[in-house]
C-alpha cells in the first residue's frame, strides 16, 4: 500500500494497493512476476503498464533494488511478457506518468461517456433511445447480417 505521496503504508490506509503474485526478495535484483490466464493478444499494453507499476512500488518499498525484472505469465498459454527495469527508469519516468494518471484517476468527479464503436456495441442503452450519443459502425452491421443470414445457392 501506498499514500497519495508514494510513502509505503499499511493496506488499511492506502491510496494505491499493488499485490503481485510472486515477488522474488533479492537485496540487489528483484523479480515481480503476475499470473494470468486467457487472452494475451490485444492486451500486451495494458499488461505492460501493469509491469511497470508493480516494478515502480518494488523500487519505491526497496532501496536498495537497482533492477527488476517484472513479468506476466500467461499460465494457460505457455507464454510470458517480460520487461527489465532500472531504478533510474522507474524513478524518473514511471513516478511522473502514474503520479499524473492515479490522481487525475482518484480526483475526478465527473465520468463522462467516451462513445466509440466497440464500447457502445456492449452497452445496454443503446436500443432503448436513452443514449443520444451512440457510435455504430451501420456498414459492419449490414455486412455481419448480410453473411449470417443470407440464403447461399
Amino acid at each position: 500500500g501506498f499514500t497519495t505521496d508514494w510513502e509505503p503504508c499499511t493496506w488499511d490506509n492506502a491510496w494505491l494497493r499493488m499485490k503481485a503474485d510472486c515477488v522474488v526478495n533479492d537485496p540487489e535484483n528483484g523479480v515481480v512476476i503476475d499470473f494470468k490466464t486467457g487472452k494475451k493478444f490485444g492486451n500486451e499494453i495494458k499488461h505492460t503498464e501493469q509491469l511497470q507499476l508493480y516494478s515502480l512500488c518494488k523500487f519505491l518499498r526497496e532501496p536498495t533494488l537497482e533492477n527488476i525484472t517484472a513479468e506476466i505469465w500467461y499460465l494457460d498459454k505457455d507464454d510470458l511478457l517480460s520487461i527489465q527495469v532500472t531504478r533510474k527508469l522507474a524513478m524518473e519516468r514511471y513516478l511522473k506518468v502514474y503520479d499524473h494518471r492515479l490522481h487525475r484517476m482518484t480526483n475526478a468527479t465527473e465520468f463522462p461517456a467516451k462513445p466509440n464503436v466497440v464500447s457502445c456495441k456492449y452497452c445496454p442503452y443503446g436500443d432503448t433511445g436513452h443514449c443520444d450519443k451512440r457510435v455504430v459502425d451501420d456498414k459492419a452491421t449490414n455486412n455481419f447480417y448480410s453473411r449470417k443470414f443470407s440464403k447461399k445457392g
